[in-house]
């Protein structure tokens, strides 16, 4: 009897611990970084609203993106998850624990989440983003999470991962042959980055990359970082089917992110954006022609300098253009001019909101972005 009644204090005394430490923690926010194309935010009292910059979402709400869309999420300070097109995302948990614990549960439904955590901070982060097949784990990392039907595949690009599949823990690691694991139908394995991009069911994990590499800009303090991520996803994919619209992809999410970091854009001295635009540039048409693949290097200068024109006067794109080819004509074995850099160029808008073209009429503009 006196053993049982020890048990069942001890249990009390548990219980009580837990909910005293729950009570500790502190509810907190996400906010909206940015956005791109169609957005919805549910919130947990069933009201909505489009998803715009500096939005506040709370622990209970959902994110939907249409096709093509992209929405960032600032949730902790060093934490930015990015949600891809095609993309619902709950937040399951949203707090800080009493001992500074940082602690957030997405949970992703249908589509790619990319997350980048601040390695600096990864004693306080306890993140993780769960699916219907399980839980990945992460503290100081970067990674992507997709869902596509019965397809469940999470991809490492630096630090290490837990992911717990039905009970099944696996360990993955950026750079290694177990950067990526694939749940399919209930069939688990592991292999590299490469070859996950070149498999069948790796459906929407260019998405996912494109995701990971504007998170990783957005909360990058040098440009290494983002040239570094670059350099991981050119070397992986190289010379494959996709390789060069996953390269160029990549490209300009990092570069549009990236010139809204007012950090990266400061430490680029007096070139601002369009230095920084053409450091990462380089860095990916460097990568990709080791990587064997020289010849998406005008792609990917079409789609940096379309990152770039959606935040300068569109009277600077060609000067933008001109800058972007001499730093990819610096590279050896490539050679690129302007006229190539077509069809993909976006004209900005100038100081009184009238879409303007380059004035090299070898340059094709496409004027697609909105008021």
């Amino acid at each position: 009897m006196k053993k049982r009644f020890l048990l069942a204090a001890q249990a009390v005394l548990m219980v009580s611990l837990f909910d005293a430490a729950h009570a500790q923690e502190s509810l907190t926010q996400a906010t909206v970084a940015a956005t791109s194309g169609s957005a919805t935010i549910r919130f947990a009292d069933g009201s909505s609203a489009p998803a715009t910059v500096g939005l506040k979402v709370a622990q209970g709400a959902a994110i939907t993106t249409g096709k093509g869309a992209q929405v960032s999420l600032l949730v902790h300070d060093g934490i930015v998850a990015v949600l891809a097109g095609n993309t619902e995302v709950g937040l399951e948990k949203l707090s800080v624990g009493a001992n500074g614990t940082r602690n957030a549960i997405l949970s992703l439904k249908s589509g790619s989440l990319a997350s980048s955590l601040d390695p600096s901070r990864k004693s306080e982060n306890n993140y993780g983003v769960r699916t219907a097949k399980g839980l990945a784990l992460a503290r100081g990392t970067d990674l992507t999470v997709t869902v596509n039907g019965n397809v469940y595949l999470v991809a490492v690009l630096s630090g290490t991962v837990t992911v717990n599949w039905g009970g099944q823990s696996v360990n993955i690691t950026g750079n290694t042959a177990n950067a990526v694991t694939t749940n399919n139908n209930g069939v688990t394995t592991s292999g590299t980055l490469g070859a996950a991009m070149t498999a069948g069911g790796s459906a929407g994990l260019t998405e996912a990359l494109t995701a990971a590499a504007a998170a990783v800009a957005t909360v990058a303090t040098n440009t290494a970082q983002v040239t570094a991520l670059i350099n991981t996803i050119a070397t992986a994919a190289g010379t494959s089917a996709t390789a060069s619209t996953t390269v160029a992809s990549v490209t300009a999410a990092a570069t549009g992110a990236a010139v809204t970091n007012a950090t990266l854009v400061a430490a680029a001295g007096s070139g601002g954006t369009t230095s920084l635009a053409s450091t990462i540039t380089t860095a990916a048409v460097t990568s990709a022609t080791a990587a064997g693949n020289g010849g998406a290097a005008a792609l990917i200068v079409s789609s940096a300098v379309n990152a770039v024109a959606d935040s300068i006067p569109g009277t600077l794109v060609n000067a933008v253009v001109q800058t972007l080819v001499a730093a990819a004509n610096n590279v050896q074995g490539v050679t690129i001019k302007p006229g190539q850099v077509t069809g993909g160029v976006h004209a900005s808008q100038n100081e009184k909101g009238t879409p303007v073209t380059p004035v090299d009429p070898a340059i094709t503009v496409v004027v697609s972005r909105s008021s």
